[in-house]
């Protein structure tokens, strides 16, 4: 009696198993209809200090993003990706978002030398806040704290700039960005 009690009870939950992977299916192809593409226009480092970001949204939990900008003396740009915790605006007008891109990271300009000028790449992390402009619009605002990871090059050029009589602050251990996006 005992067997045939876990033989009915294992039946059940293989069904119920079936039937949420049903609902899931079902689900995802609901997702489907979220807005695929983003595209901003900001300033910061995930943005190449002035530039353009852009992303796509194959889920609305995860995007893949890349962005290319000017930094005041050359073109530059990267790529990353962003996960978010809540899927996509519903009744509040906030989303956060987790990114990590690599791309541009630091800059050094020298005003009286410009043959020291140089530009370093390397990971950033971000902590990420969308806000809607308008309910139910696509429009929204980023406002991105970025964590940049400074490769040793980096340091280590801040070391000789300063061995060549320019002094320099430490570099900020954390950015802001800022950018307007629409989603399409």
């Amino acid at each position: 009696m005992y067997k045939q009690r876990a033989k009915i009870c294992l039946k059940k939950r293989i069904i119920t198993l079936i039937l949420f992977s049903m609902l899931s299916i079902v689900l995802y192809a609901q997702e489907r209809n979220i807005n695929h593409f983003d595209v901003g226009v900001g300033y910061g480092l995930n943005y190449g200090c002035f530039g353009l970001r852009s992303a796509y949204l194959p889920i609305s939990y995860f995007s893949l993003e890349g962005f290319i900008g000017y930094n005041g003396e050359e073109p530059v740009g990267g790529f990353g990706t962003s996960l978010y915790p809540i899927p996509k605006f519903y009744k509040n007008k906030y989303r956060p978002a987790f990114r990590a891109f690599y791309g541009y990271n630091a800059m050094y300009v020298i005003s009286d030398d410009p043959t020291l000028n140089k530009t370093f790449f390397g990971i950033n992390f971000v902590l990420g806040n969308e806000f809607l402009l308008v309910a139910n619009k696509n429009y929204k605002i980023n406002i991105d704290l970025i964590i940049p990871i400074r490769t040793s090059q980096s340091v280590d050029y801040l070391d000789t700039i300063k061995d060549k009589g320019y002094y320099f602050k430490d570099l900020f251990p954390i950015a802001l960005s800022f950018g307007i996006h629409l989603e399409f």
